[in-house]
């Protein structure tokens, strides 16, 4: 489920969409050919993913899942482990956390990450953390609603599931919810329970 932990750098789970880990923004190629080499299901290790920026990740929900579907229609979540977005939004949440930056010309930004970078000649301006390490977590399917975050929430406090949180995730960053919700939400519960062994929530 994870891939080799950085040495350093913070480490933050992105609970959202996926993540396009082929952009250039977070160091991938951004080719029409790779685009046509990885899929939803497509197996990991390959080529783009995990990487030094993306050094792991999973995917609880697959392409189908919509929660907002009774069981057994066809919109049942199907886990596995290449977390692909293939809806845009955790793509965004992610470029805003800690994206590299993409310059005029399409490439990855390779510049220095101060006062002197030139943000408007960007084609998209660096996250605001650029050196953490990203760790897609994806809980939506391409469109609909979610029940999959305290899945979610437990993988960034044990990522390899070995039952100790030694590797637990620095920051879990989540861009969604709802417009009611009280304390006693299993979501909100994870989150504390989070919170309590040292994750930024």
């Amino acid at each position: 489920k994870v891939g080799p932990a950085p040495k350093n750098g913070w480490q933050i789970a992105v609970i959202d969409t996926g993540l396009d880990y082929i952009h250039t923004n977070f160091g991938g190629p951004g080719t029409p050919a790779a685009y046509a080499s990885v899929t939803d299901t497509g197996p990991v290790p390959n080529p783009y993913f995990p990487s030094f920026k993306i050094p792991g990740g999973y995917d609880f929900a697959g392409d189908a899942y919509d929660a907002n579907q009774p069981p057994g229609t066809g919109h049942d979540p199907l886990p596995d482990p290449n977390p692909m977005d293939s809806n845009g939004h955790g793509t965004g949440s992610a470029s805003l956390v800690g994206g590299l930056g993409v310059a005029a010309n399409g490439s990855t930004f390779a510049g220095v990450y101060d006062n002197a970078t030139d943000i408007a000649s960007l084609k998209i301006s660096p996250g605001f953390a650029p050196k953490a390490f990203i760790y897609p977590v994806r809980v939506f399917g391409t469109t609909g609603s979610t029940n999959l975050v305290v899945q979610a929430i437990d993988w960034a406090i044990d990522p390899n599931g070995d039952g100790t949180i030694s590797d637990h995730m620095d920051i879990i960053s989540m861009s969604l919810g709802a417009d009611t919700g009280f304390a006693q939400d299993p979501d909100a519960v994870a989150a504390s329970n989070a919170g309590a062994v040292g994750v930024i929530v």
